[in-house]
């Protein structure tokens, strides 16, 4: 293809060629043939350069797992057998990524061998996401043709959310979050953590609780089990269908991004104080529970929303609804979404409030203060058109909600956390954790 350049040259060539005959002027007709003579041999050249450039090979080093605002460094390794006299390579990020640091390309002479291009990258939105391509466009000497080329080099990184101790912190500060630590009861074999006694071994028993310290001190090397006293605590359910309109938002500030982190907060802060949470999942994929008892657990958690596709999840809303209320039938459950739940028959979740305590948090995509043009302010208003409705239905059937920007979402949950558990807990009589 001609640049800029080029075209430049052929006219203005052309031109001195047709004046000089017309004004009989010998020198500039040799002027002008010498312009269209240099043209010439640039585009001999050229059609070297455009056949050695599909020989570019180009290698993209970045890390499997990234966390949410925290830095990177990509790396990309490009091979090249010639030398080309102007080039340009510019890798393309997907939507999430700031580059902070560093060039995102090459631009000028490309040697001949290895060129490292590194460059450092804050990922902003968590979930899968794949690096596809990159942009290639090689120029003359003279900057007369060039040809571009899309190079497909895939990459595929994961983002997870990430939280810091200063949350959990300013939550205590903010909210009486209850802890049931120094509940004084009564000891009932059960399914807890705590240990109740030893007893001897029986067909059916699960060998992870064979306590091996008594069967070493057995003679007869009988096997011994460890019972576990019961756990009284209550469950906090807290239910998120991954609407696509989750994915929503302002780069950085999307809702799927805010839920993310309240839950991460929120697990590490009911590991501190010994309560029991359960998160539950409506994908394409089904139901997906997690349960937080342990550090582990809270893992899966991390993994689980860090891989989180940004695609559409088609799931049936009022199969996905029943199968929650039958499997936590007389539970509180805090549902936590946004304008995707107009898909779902309200007349279907008065069925369903039968059976469970439901409560609702609705998430506004663009929060109230935030004004950047007409179009995001018409959005805004589309957006709490749609939630003021949802939120008007989910009254009449007696279903109490709250429409809220995303900033406020974990104070929201401690909020419905201490609603619930100062409702059933009969044996609380502790104090407010502070």
């Amino acid at each position: 293809m001609i640049t800029r350049n080029g075209y430049l040259v052929i006219y203005g060539s052309l031109t001195l060629a047709v004046l000089s005959i017309f004004f009989s002027i010998p020198w500039l007709y040799v002027f002008s043939l010498s312009f269209i003579f240099i043209f010439t041999i640039e585009a001999i050249i050229f059609y070297n350069i455009r056949k050695s450039i599909d020989k570019i090979e180009i290698e993209r080093n970045i890390e499997e797992e990234l966390h949410r605002l925290k830095d990177s460094k990509v790396i990309l390794r490009v091979k090249s057998q010639r030398e080309f006299p102007y080039i340009v390579i510019l890798d393309c990020l997907p939507t999430g990524f700031e580059v902070i640091g560093g060039n995102i390309g090459f631009l000028g002479r490309l040697p001949k061998g290895e060129t490292i291009i590194t460059y450092t990258i804050r990922p902003k939105e968590i979930g899968k996401h794949v690096f596809r391509f990159l942009k290639i466009i090689a120029f003359d000497t003279l900057h007369f043709f060039y040809t571009e080329k899309t190079a497909i080099v895939e990459s595929l990184t994961y983002c997870y959310p990430t939280t810091t101790s200063s949350n959990i912190t300013n939550l205590i500060r903010r909210a009486q979050l209850y802890s049931e630590i120094g509940i004084r009861s009564a000891k009932k074999r059960g399914e807890g953590f705590e240990f109740y006694s030893t007893r001897e071994y029986a067909f059916g028993d699960d060998l992870k609780r064979i306590a091996w310290h008594q069967v070493a001190k057995s003679p007869e090397r009988k096997l011994f089990i460890i019972e576990r006293e019961e756990d009284k605590r209550k469950e906090f359910r807290i239910f998120i269908p991954i609407f696509e309109t989750l994915f929503e938002g302002l780069e950085g500030n999307r809702k799927i991004d805010y839920i993310a982190e309240s839950l991460i907060t929120f697990s590490l802060l009911t590991l501190r104080i010994n309560t029991l949470l359960e998160t539950i999942f409506a994908t394409d994929k089904g139901l997906t529970s997690i349960n937080i008892r342990t550090n582990h657990d809270l893992s899966k958690l991390i993994k689980f929303l860090g891989e989180i596709e940004m695609k559409r999840h088609s799931f049936d809303e009022t199969k996905i609804f029943e199968e929650v209320a039958k499997m936590y039938n007389g539970s509180f459950i805090l549902l936590i979404t946004d304008r995707g739940l107009l898909n779902l028959k309200f007349d279907e979740l008065e069925k369903t409030k039968k059976k469970i305590d439901l409560e609702v948090i609705l998430l506004k995509t663009i929060d109230d203060k935030i004004f950047i043009n007409n179009v995001l302010e018409f959005l805004k208003r589309y957006d709490n058109l749609k939630l003021n409705k949802i939120k008007y239905n989910l009254n009449k059937i007696n279903i109490n909600s709250i429409v809220i920007n995303k900033a406020l979402l974990l104070e929201e949950i401690t909020k419905a956390y201490n609603k619930e558990k100062m409702y059933f807990n009969e044996f609380y009589h502790g104090t407010p954790f502070y």
